[in-house]
């Protein structure tokens, strides 16, 4: 199964020489990395929000002409490029770290994202996740798994300090003061600032009391969460919010998706840059599970390969024979021809 997954990937991953820069938008599955991708790469006037399921309260975007393909499901297997036409800027939607729908799946993806990135010569990086796991007071897990698999992936974060951003999926439009003021997007955000300090701050305290290897990821965490915090004037330059979409319709309708979208653009377009890679910035995101299926899978390999290799020795072997058959057969043949001649005897 895993080596059919990555024999399609190769057919179905496009990866194009007019695009060396990228964006990649990553994340954990099921923080709506397909539909933030669709909506901050295409034209408002062009996407419509629907309800995936009747009174489901959840949204897909797709295009107005109802073209649906994988691009807009939630089971994003294979880096998705998507291009955003008006600044010439190409995007992959990558998998989701972790896949947890198997193994196979798992390391498939892993090394797909990897494929994208080993492509590329410059990136710039979007971490996605949902609004409730970046709140005060709720559980941590979640940011803290994609912090595990964000350095996992990222081996030099320094390097890399002006080319990642944060992005919150899925925010809820809420109201203070009994319904009647809107929680706007700056205030959102510094909710969001607010526990990425606090996190922080608790990991520098846990530094001291942990294992050498625990330690360094959590030196690495703080360092990338420091990267989320940079600040632009008053305000957060590198984090940014996507609203849950509630109602269908055209996106261009919803005036605070508009300003979001704005907002996360002029992110990614003024406040990030490129970074440069090599070939080793980059490392793999993989489950301990799949680790250990790998041992396995390099097993299989080395018996394809030796199976392989017998085989081609056998059929070398089977055409020399015939080869040097033929040789002899020509070679009687021209003694045969001599004639009087005394021809060296044959055998």
């Amino acid at each position: 199964m895993t080596f059919q997954l990555l024999k399609r990937g190769e057919k179905e991953i496009q990866l194009k020489n007019q695009y060396k820069e990228v964006v990649l938008v990553a994340g954990e599955t099921g923080n709506g990395k397909t539909t933030f991708s669709r909506w901050i790469t295409e034209d408002d006037g062009q996407l419509v929000a629907l309800e995936t399921n009747e009174d489901s309260g959840d949204f897909i975007v797709q295009d107005i002409h109802g073209e649906a393909n994988a691009t807009i499901t939630s089971d994003t297997v294979f880096p998705t490029l998507m291009v955003d036409t008006e600044n010439n800027v190409p995007y992959y939607d990558c998998p989701g770290f972790n896949d947890t729908r198997s193994v196979c799946n798992d390391i498939a993806t892993t090394f797909f994202i990897k494929t994208v990135v080993d492509y590329a010569d410059s990136v710039k990086i979007l971490f996605l996740i949902n609004y409730p796991s970046l709140r005060k007071g709720l559980d941590r897990a979640n940011f803290m798994k994609l912090m595990k698999h964000a350095t996992e992936l990222i081996k030099n974060v320094e390097k890399f300090e002006n080319s990642v951003a944060l992005i919150a999926t899925k925010v809820d439009n809420r109201y203070r003061n009994g319904g009647t003021i809107f929680v706007d997007d700056n205030t959102v955000i510094a909710g969001i600032a607010d526990f990425l300090e606090e996190v922080k701050n608790e990991l520098a305290v846990q530094i001291t009391n942990s294992a050498l290897e625990k330690r360094r990821f959590y030196e690495v965490a703080i360092k990338l969460t420091s990267y989320f915090l940079k600040k632009d004037g008053e305000g957060y330059s590198n984090i940014g919010i996507f609203r849950r979409l509630e109602q269908s319709g055209s996106l261009n309708e919803f005036p605070r998706l508009l300003k979001g979208k704005e907002n996360i653009k002029r992110i990614i377009y003024r406040n990030l840059t490129f970074t440069k890679k090599v070939e080793d910035d980059f490392g793999y995101t993989i489950s301990l599970e799949s680790m250990n299926v790998i041992g396995g899978l390099v097993e299989e390999i080395n018996e394809s390969v030796w199976r392989s290799a017998v085989n081609i020795t056998d059929g070398i072997a089977e055409h020399f024979n015939t080869l040097i058959n033929e040789v002899r057969k020509t070679i009687k043949s021209l003694h045969n021809a001599c004639g009087s001649i005394t021809c060296p005897k044959i055998v």
